[in-house]
């Protein structure tokens, strides 16, 4: 009796992922479709105008915006002047807009109301090349592989050397930490970062 409960219980729980996994299956294949046919999202209409020596004016004029898929403003008259060659922290909690604020920046989403000015310019004005080339993003959730730190640079440029890599280090502020580890540079990254790698390696 208890076999054919036990494959009564296997064959329900079966359904049971299985159900699981298409409502997966169907979101990722609904939002695969959307984008594919352009149902949500515009093609950018950049400018025409080239610049590649921007100096770095940033401001944010009385800017308004929401997701499409939301009326909750994320960012409401919102307004932010960041001078050439200074550094500044923007810091919130997690839905507040921050990341928002650099995506805007790139006009990866247009602003519903305002402006966003880059070298006193709209940057609608700005061509593609200019505005992306002139801006650069290092995300929250960056990938690395399961090597070492150094060979993870190698990997994006094979000749770059230990000097070079430090160099950058030093600029990301990071440098003294992986100094600090047991092997440095040679430090394998595992998931999780490298003091984990360290840990699971000793």
């Amino acid at each position: 009796m208890s076999y054919y409960i036990y494959n009564f219980m296997n064959l329900v729980n079966s359904f049971i992922s299985f159900s699981t996994y298409y409502q997966k299956l169907k979101v990722s294949v609904e939002r695969i479709n959307e984008i594919i046919n352009n149902k949500l999202y515009q093609d950018t209409n950049f400018g025409n105008y080239h610049n590649l020596s921007i100096l770095g004016k940033i401001e944010f004029k009385n800017v308004t915006f929401h997701y499409h898929d939301s009326k909750r403003k994320i960012l409401d008259k919102y307004n932010l002047i960041v001078k050439p060659n200074t550094k500044i922290a923007i810091v919130g909690k997690s839905g507040e807009g921050k990341s928002t604020i650099f995506n805007l920046l790139l006009r990866y989403f247009d602003i519903i109301k305002g402006e966003i000015l880059l070298d006193d310019i709209n940057i609608q004005e700005y061509d593609e090349t200019s505005l992306r080339n002139n801006i650069s993003i290092i995300r929250q959730d960056p990938f690395l592989f399961n090597r070492t730190i150094f060979e993870n640079f190698k990997m994006l440029n094979p000749k770059i050397t230990l000097k070079k890599i430090r160099e950058y280090c030093r600029i990301a502020l990071i440098d003294d930490y992986i100094m600090s580890l047991p092997q440095k540079y040679n430090t394998v990254i595992g998931e999780g970062g490298a003091n984990e790698a360290y840990t699971q390696n000793r």
